[in-house]
């Protein structure tokens, strides 16, 4: 795992654009399932899976190993869903208050006068996509005959395209995404 900021019940929060889960298997690696949420919302998924020597710039036949899925619209629990979704009994007006500015303050910074996307509410729930790798087969111009290709590692990153934490000091884009649940399936052993 690189670039993760944080690992607690949200699940292995990591940087987007940098943040990375490598998994390797010994087996051929045919379907990954990514589980997770986002900081903010739209969120997104990529799976990589480069054999050794290959990249964007030269892959082994004619798929480009990597996959991503977009628009991800489920985003856990951040301080604005929260202090819209519970009751809370103040102590005294001037906390109110501060409570009440905090709340336009956020507000505003994720809406922006609606010229940012906004993330507001945009769903408390997960978002599960599917990736179908591996057993690829392509033409070897060299030998002129059909190859295997397998899978045996996969690269996981993820993101979400809005800010984070707007109006403050911690402010930042592409927000993080936090993974719960990553399913890997191997071929059955012959």
């Amino acid at each position: 795992m690189d670039y993760w900021t944080e690992f607690s019940e949200k699940g292995v929060e990591i940087f987007a654009e940098r943040g990375t889960i490598s998994i390797n298997e010994d087996r051929p690696i045919v379907a990954v399932t990514v589980v997770g949420s986002g900081c903010s919302s739209p969120g997104y998924n990529i799976v990589e899976w480069w054999a050794d020597g290959e990249g964007l710039r030269n892959p082994q036949g004619q798929l480009i190993k990597r996959q991503r899925v977009d628009n991800l619209k489920g985003q856990h629990p951040a301080w604005h869903q929260l202090a819209l979704s519970q009751k809370r009994k103040f102590k005294s007006l001037e906390e109110a208050n501060e409570f009440l500015e905090r709340l336009q303050n956020t507000t505003y910074a994720m809406t922006s006068n609606f010229t940012v996307p906004g993330s507001l509410m945009s769903g408390l729930y997960e978002n599960t996509a599917y990736f179908r790798i591996g057993d690829a087969v392509y033409f070897d111009k060299a030998t002129k005959s059909l190859k295997q290709v397998d899978c045996h590692k996969v690269v996981i990153r993820a993101g979400s395209l809005d800010y984070e934490d707007p109006g403050t000091q911690r402010a930042r884009y592409p927000a993080e995404y936090a993974i719960r649940l990553i399913d890997v399936t191997v071929k059955k052993a012959k």
